[in-house]
């Protein structure tokens, strides 16, 4: 055992939205963004389209290409820092807080 978990398994099923169908119970509004080419962890593991249908407080933004830190942009994204991400996040907050 290791930080009160039993086993691996018993981690993953704490830390994921799949374990004990926890995205079922998600009250707030929540988006996850994630890339296609995303070489950790693929899209298709998110089962976006299930939990979106399942669970209005679920929002998924799924690109074609992206990666998993954050979707720099351009050939020195050191300038512009995580610009896509941050809008995405932005817009997102912006429509709840304008939804009441």
């Amino acid at each position: 055992p290791f930080n009160g978990f039993r086993d691996l398994a018993d981690y993953y099923r704490d830390l994921g939205l799949s374990g004990d169908d926890k995205w079922r119970k998600v009250r707030v509004p929540t988006l996850a963004i994630a890339a296609r080419d995303d070489p950790i962890t693929h899209c298709d593991s998110l089962h976006a389209a299930e939990y979106a249908r399942g669970n209005a407080n679920l929002l998924f933004l799924i690109t074609e290409r992206g990666g998993h830190c954050g979707w720099p942009l351009g050939w020195a994204p050191w300038r512009r820092g995580f610009a896509f991400s941050s809008e995405a996040i932005s817009v997102f907050v912006g429509a709840v807080l304008a939804c009441g």
